[in-house]
């Protein structure tokens, strides 16, 4: 009986330090470093009389967002970002759209709004400028100045970019 107990707690002592053996030697697990996270904004015509455009441009930026983090990310210098894309509700007005940025700015945390195309560029533009913001605008060509709105980037780099693709 005593033999038995001996062979017993050899066997288990032997089954411990091979289990602690094989996990001191495995490769260490890979914990992903903490994703960081980029905060955009973006303003459509929710509600108003545009508001069909909003829905539409949102339903294809979310998908665009969506396969971006899916492919990991977007690189800057040696970090990789998700990106959370905040959504505004300009009404197709323009103290609607100030409104709105004020809230995706000090609520959101934005560094940048991207696609505006709606009527309210003047009442836009000086609160992003103010905040250092960047604002992606395709629309207020005819008031835009370079030297008056520096965080302002008018067109679409991604339409420009995509028709020098030949």
């Amino acid at each position: 009986m005593h033999h038995n107990k001996a062979v017993f707690y050899t066997v288990l002592l032997t089954v411990i330090v091979c289990i602690l053996t094989i996990s001191a030697c495995s490769p260490a697990a890979n914990t992903p470093a903490p994703q960081k996270s980029l905060e955009l904004g973006c303003l459509m015509p929710f509600s108003g009389p545009a508001a069909m455009y909003g829905e539409r441009g949102r339903q294809v930026t979310d998908i665009y967002i969506e396969l971006v983090n899916e492919d990991g990310g977007v690189k800057i210098g040696n970090d990789v970002y998700k990106i959370d894309l905040n959504w505004g509700d300009d009404q197709f007005s323009a103290a609607a759209a100030a409104t709105a940025a004020r809230k995706l700015i000090y609520d959101d945390k934005v560094i940048a709004i991207l696609g505006y195309i709606g009527p309210g560029f003047s009442a836009l533009s000086p609160v992003t400028n103010a905040e250092k913001v960047m604002l992606f605008s395709k629309t207020g060509g005819v008031i835009y100045s370079p030297q008056k709105d520096p965080y302002v980037i008018f067109g679409s780099p991604v339409g420009e970019i995509t028709l020098n693709q030949a």
